[in-house]
Order: C-alpha cells, then sequence, then structure tokens
C-alpha cells in the first residue's frame, strides 16, 4: 500500500525523485508492460531493423562511392526515394510504440494501476496511437522549422565569416561552436514540448492544434526538465551502447570494407555479412523498444509534478 501511495502520478516531486520512481514504476510492472506491448515492439523491430538494413547496404555503399570518386556526397533518385520512404515508416514504428508507452502511463494516472493484458498478444490501443501519430506531425513540423532557423543562422554566419572557406582554423573553430551553442539554445526550447505532450495526449478531448497548450508552464520549469533530460539521456545512451555493440563493430566493417572497395581493393568481408547484420540488427532493435519505452516514465512523474504544482496555485488564488 506504500508502495502504490508513493508511485501516485499527482504530487510534488524533484528531478531525481522523478527519475527513480519513473524507472521503479517501469521495472516493477515491466512484465505487464511486455505482455501488453510486444507484438507493436515485434513490428517496430522489423521497421527499423529493415531501414538500418537498406541503410548499411544500399545507402552508404552509394554515398561512399559518390565520395570518393565524384567528390559529392549525393544519392540517387531511387535510393533516395527508399530511404526517405523507410524514415517516414520508422517515425510512424517509433510513434505506435511511444502511443502504447502513453496509453499504460495514461491507464496508470486513472486507476494507480498496470493491468494485465487479457490476452497472449497484448493490446492496441488505437485511439492513443491516433493521437501520437498527429502529434508526431506536429513534432516534425516543429523540429523542422528549428533546423531551417539554424540553417539560416549557419548561413549568415558564413556570410560575415568569408574566411572559413578559405581554411581558417580559428574562424571555422569558431563558427561550428557558434553553431553548437544555437543547436543547444534551440534544444532548450524545445524541451517544454515534453510536458507539455502529455497534457495533450492525457487530455479527455484531443485537439489537432500543436502541443504547445502550457508551455509557458513547462518553461518555468525547464530547469527540471532539463536535468531529467540529461540523466534520461545519459543512462539510455549507455545502454544503446551495449546493446548496439554488435551493431557498432559490423558497421564498422561494412564502412571500413566499402571504403577499401572504394579505394580499388579487394573485398574481404563474407558474402553472408547482409544476413547476418540482418539477425543482429533484428535483436538490437527489439531490445531497444524497452529500452526507448522506459524514457517516457521519468517525464511522466516530472508532468505530474508540474501538474500538482499548478493546480495548488491556482488553488491559492483562487482562495485570495
Amino acid at each position: 500500500m506504500e508502495q502504490k501511495r508513493s508511485l501516485e502520478l499527482f504530487r510534488l516531486r524533484s528531478s531525481g525523485a522523478a527519475i527513480a520512481d519513473g524507472y521503479r514504476l517501469y521495472v516493477s510492472n515491466f512484465r505487464n508492460i511486455f505482455r501488453a506491448t510486444w507484438l507493436v515492439a515485434v513490428v517496430y523491430a522489423v521497421v527499423l531493423t529493415i531501414t538500418a538494413w537498406y541503410a548499411s547496404t544500399h545507402v552508404m555503399p552509394v554515398w561512399l562511392t559518390n565520395t570518393f570518386t565524384n567528390g559529392t556526397a549525393s544519392l540517387s533518385t531511387p535510393v533516395t526515394i527508399g530511404w526517405c520512404s523507410l524514415l517516414v515508416l520508422s517515425a510512424a514504428a517509433i510513434a505506435t510504440l511511444a502511443a502504447q508507452g502513453f496509453a499504460t502511463l495514461k491507464e496508470h494516472s486513472e486507476t494507480g494501476t498496470i493491468a494485465r493484458a487479457p490476452r497472449w498478444f497484448g493490446r492496441f490501443h488505437l485511439p492513443m496511437t491516433a493521437r501520437m501519430l498527429m502529434l508526431t506531425v506536429w513534432l516534425l513540423l516543429i523540429t523542422a522549422l528549428c533546423c531551417l532557423a539554424g540553417y539560416l543562422v549557419k548561413r549568415g554566419l558564413a556570410m560575415l565569416t568569408p574566411s572559413i572557406h578559405t581554411g581558417s582554423t580559428t574562424d571555422l573553430y569558431i563558427f561550428w561552436a557558434v553553431m553548437l551553442v544555437v543547436a543547444f539554445l534551440m534544444g532548450l526550447l524545445l524541451l517544454p514540448i515534453s510536458y507539455t505532450m502529455y497534457r495533450h495526449l492525457f487530455a479527455q478531448k484531443f485537439s489537432a492544434r500543436p502541443p504547445l497548450k502550457g508551455y509557458q508552464e513547462g518553461l518555468c520549469h525547464l530547469g527540471r526538465l532539463f536535468v531529467v533530460a540529461l540523466v534520461v539521456a545519459i543512462v539510455t545512451l549507455l545502454l544503446s551502447l551495449i546493446i548496439q555493440l554488435p551493431q557498432i563493430i559490423l558497421v564498422m566493417a561494412n564502412v571500413k570494407a566499402m571504403m577499401g572497395e572504394a579505394y580499388g581493393d579487394a573485398v574481404v568481408l563474407p558474402q553472408s555479412i547482409s544476413w547476418v547484420s540482418l539477425a543482429v540488427f533484428a535483436v538490437g532493435c527489439f531490445l531497444q523498444a524497452w529500452l526507448h519505452l522506459s524514457t517516457l516514465f521519468p517525464f511522466y512523474y516530472v508532468y505530474g509534478s508540474i501538474e500538482t504544482e499548478r493546480k495548488e496555485s491556482q488553488s491559492i488564488k483562487f482562495k485570495h
């Protein structure tokens, strides 16, 4: 009873408590989460495996060949169309998997528990999936606008410092340092959306508008969101490196072989390397699905803490 009360959503929590409670909720209910979402995770793994396999067998060879032979890092039209199509499918697969996680968290926010799926093939939350796909479109548009702003800043800096094109090392370092600062600031401006998206998805009535309602409240708690995002990113990155180590080794071997082939050397990798890579990518992407799902849980408690603080503040204002 004490554990159930300590993991309730609407409580004031520090950043550390939100991270600890989020991972504790995920680990303590992992069996039920796995049973409910394993089939979606398989689809997610298949789509991302095909994308990674296509990138390593079609995109990278063409890109490296053009780079070393023609001096231009360009792709042919069929390869570009196939690559873009797979990226869109991957975004849809990631959104679908995230939707099952958000539906699980919404159930916990309403009932205080994560129930076991009644059937062996799990559950598929169609309404939450539709919401998440619409939200993904808005997030991609917002990210594209930020990238466009960054590109314009880059062009402006290149015009102000033309010496970067003549090989001035100092100006080149200054240029990329400024670009990193700009990218960091844009990332901070996007960070409050990690709070507003929970409000957007958990709302009783869904809105097709951009997920910016409550952005000001999220901006007021930017420090808390940044700490949670930093810790979650470090944990996820370290675990991802462990899970993806075989994939990284295979990719590096493929790149080395492709570079050698571009220079006229004999190919040293066996013909079956593509199928081995496919199997390794499949296992790695399936494991990555559960790691990616876990990132939703710490931000879930940050959302609950901010909402609690907001409601208490409104209650005090109403009394006065």
